[in-house]
C-alpha cells in the first residue's frame, strides 16, 4: 500500500469507514492516532470521530504536553464544515 494520507485514498477511507461502523455498533470509543493534517483530521470528524492525537495537535513528550496551537481546533471545525457544504450527502451517508 503507498503511503496517500487518508483523505487523498478513497480505499483507506473506505477501511476506516466500516472500521468505525462496527466501533460504533460495539459501543467502542475511537480515537483517531497519528493526525497530521488539518486535512485527515477534518475527513475523520466527517466520518464522526471525534478525538484526535498526533503531530497536528502536538509533538510527542513524556513531561510536557504543550497546548494546541492557536487556530489548529479552529482550521479542523472550517475544513469539516467546507467538506459539508460542498458534499452534503456524501457527508451525511459516510456518517452513517
Amino acid at each position: 500500500m503507498d503511503s496517500a494520507a487518508i483523505d487523498a485514498d478513497p480505499i483507506r477511507r473506505a477501511i476506516t469507514r466500516s472500521v468505525l461502523l462496527l466501533c460504533k455498533e460495539l459501543h467502542i470509543t475511537v480515537i483517531a492516532e497519528g493526525i497530521e493534517t488539518v486535512q485527515e483530521a477534518a475527513m475523520l470528524r466527517g466520518l464522526g470521530v471525534r478525538l484526535f492525537q498526533g503531530y497536528l495537535f502536538a509533538s510527542p513528550a513524556l513531561e510536557n504536553l504543550s497546548p494546541i496551537a492557536p487556530g489548529i481546533i479552529d482550521a479542523v471545525r472550517a475544513a469539516h464544515e467546507l467538506a459539508l457544504l460542498e458534499a452534503p450527502a456524501a457527508a451525511l451517508a459516510a456518517a452513517m
